[in-house]
């Protein structure tokens, strides 16, 4: 498969797996701080896995700390993520986090010396935009309401964690050796939880809870992070195989895929999800998904 099949295949996993997050928070756990605690644990099970895979062929010493910079980054973004999310509407935090590809676009260049052509940077603006304006719509936000407030800056915080993540990832790890790498940011995961849990003990006493009051809740965050891993893991082999910015702008069509899932659940599983549509929402939506399917078709010309 090619980076933009890849990236696409890790954007529709992605979206699932932001539904199975929704079903927890909002049906079966509504304090959500204990759950990077559980990445950071299913993140050191992975690295086993994946370490079993690629045998024990490790990088460099430099490499390696930086790919376990890599997994600390995406959980300490997570953290930030769930942060805002506690002090934010998240109509708002949706849609900023729309803005992580151009803190990537930005430190590619800056770090790869990654330059993309002209047309691909149209597809890039394109498929942003579209994915910016299909987040405001889904949430039903008015654009008037944003404003710098705390949440704002966790999110631009997150933001630049996750993308630091993903270019510092491409600079050190080769196709050859992605399971080695797949290891070692799955345990930069676990380390990363580890430290975030020691500066904020209200992640480790949350989880803690769970464990006490609330175990039947467990095989559904084991199985939301399983989901997680793997749209990971092609999102990495993705950013491998082509340029980093345009795999994290192609991430943005999640908000795509989530919003298709969303309607099917409504049609089969009305009792489990509820959305509401109408017939002028829906031909916008539907003239958004024709223009990110154009800056698609742009990146690969």
């Amino acid at each position: 498969m090619n980076w933009i099949a890849l990236s696409l295949l890790s954007a529709t996993i992605f979206s699932l797996s932001v539904l199975v997050d929704k079903y927890i928070v909002e049906r079966l756990q509504k304090q959500f701080w204990g759950l990077p605690v559980a990445s950071a644990l299913i993140g050191l099970v992975f690295g086993f896995i994946f370490l079993f895979i690629a045998g024990t062929n490790f990088p460099p010493l430099l490499d390696s700390i930086i790919i376990l910079l890599t997994g600390m980054f995406t959980l300490w973004g997570a953290v930030l993520y769930f942060k805002a999310m506690s002090e934010e509407s998240s109509s708002i935090v949706v849609i900023l986090f729309q803005l992580q590809p151009v803190f990537v676009l930005v430190l590619s260049w800056a770090i790869l010396q990654e330059v993309i052509r002209s047309v691909q940077l149209v597809g890039f603006a394109i498929i942003l935009a579209s994915a910016l304006i299909l987040s405001i719509q889904r949430e039903e936000t008015n654009p008037k309401s944003f404003r710098l407030s705390a949440a704002f800056w966790w999110v631009l915080g997150a933001d630049l964690f996750w993308a630091l993540g993903s270019v510092l990832f491409k600079l050190v790890v080769t196709e050859s050796n992605i399971w080695m790498g797949a290891a070692l940011e799955a345990w930069g995961i676990f380390f990363g939880g580890v430290i975030a849990a020691a500066l904020a003990p209200s992640l480790r006493l949350q989880f803690v809870e769970i464990l006490r009051g609330n175990r039947a809740v467990l095989p559904y965050i084991a199985f939301n992070e399983t989901l997680f891993t793997a749209g990971k893991f092609v999102l990495l082999y993705a950013i491998l195989l082509g340029p980093v910015a345009l795999v994290t702008v192609l991430g943005s069509t999640s908000v795509l895929f989530t919003m298709v899932a969303e309607r099917s659940l409504a049609v089969f599983l009305p009792a489990v999800y509820r959305v509401r549509a109408d017939a002028r929402s829906f031909m916008a939506r539907t003239g958004l998904v024709l223009a990110m399917l154009a800056g698609i078709w742009l990146l690969q010309a």
